[in-house]
């Protein structure tokens, strides 16, 4: 009589030891095996009644396609889960730490852009005050220039109104006088008369008409008097 060789669930779920699903597959089946075999001691059971029970079920699975497939689908579901679970607390984390530097980064944007304010601001400030000197300095050479123009006019006018004249004419006179003075009084006479009549065509005036006058008389007068004082002596 041939021994008919016995089956594992094993070798029935996991067809790569490396994928997880089958191994978990696998793990779901020993996790019912263990739930039979618990509910069988709770109701007193012996082991050897226990053994017996896990055989029938360990021979059930095997013959039954369907039970394996609901090992199979539970590790598929669970894996599914997990992945899931993961995916939404790594992205959770993720967003977290997305929204933690974006608060960052806005911070710092915003410090930046203040700065930027601040830095734009004295700098049209300092260029505001560069204009103003700027235009002041323009400004003067043109002020400068029209106080330059109001004494040249007004040396002008000095000049073309004959009052340098009258003071060149004066001083010539005056020079003229002193040394007629030192030679001779009757010639000096006759030199103040020409200085009053230059005075008189300078600035008119009956007053000074008079004073010539009283002038050449006073100069007669003197003349007279020397001459009889020469027949005299």
């Amino acid at each position: 009589m041939i021994e008919q060789q016995k089956q594992w669930v094993f070798t029935e779920l996991v067809k790569d030891p490396n994928n997880i699903e089958q191994l978990i597959s696998y793990t779901i089946y020993k996790g019912f095996k263990n739930e039979i075999a618990d509910n069988a001691r709770k109701m007193g059971k012996t082991e050897d009644e226990i053994n017996e029970e896990l055989a029938k079920y360990h021979n059930y699975c095997i013959s039954s396609q369907k039970q394996l497939d609901v090992f199979r689908d539970k590790a598929k579901n669970t894996l599914d889960a997990y992945i899931f679970t993961a995916n939404h607390n790594m992205t959770k984390r993720f967003n977290a730490e997305i929204i933690k530097i974006k608060n960052h980064y806005d911070k710092e944007l915003e410090l930046a852009q203040k700065k930027l304010k601040i830095a734009e601001k004295k700098a049209l400030n300092k260029l505001s005050k560069g204009a103003v000197l700027y235009s002041q300095k323009i400004k003067e050479p043109e002020h400068l220039w029209d106080k330059i123009l109001d004494l040249l006019w007004r040396l002008m006018k000095f000049l073309f109104s004959g009052v340098p004249k009258l003071f060149a004419t004066a001083f010539s006179v005056g020079l003229m006088f002193t040394i007629y003075t030192a030679f001779d009084e009757d010639a000096t006479t006759g030199l103040r008369k020409g200085l009053y009549k230059i005075v008189d065509m300078t600035v008119p005036g009956k007053d000074i008409h008079e004073t010539t006058d009283n002038i050449t008389n006073s100069g007669t007068e003197k003349t007279s008097s020397s001459n009889s004082q020469a027949q005299q002596g």
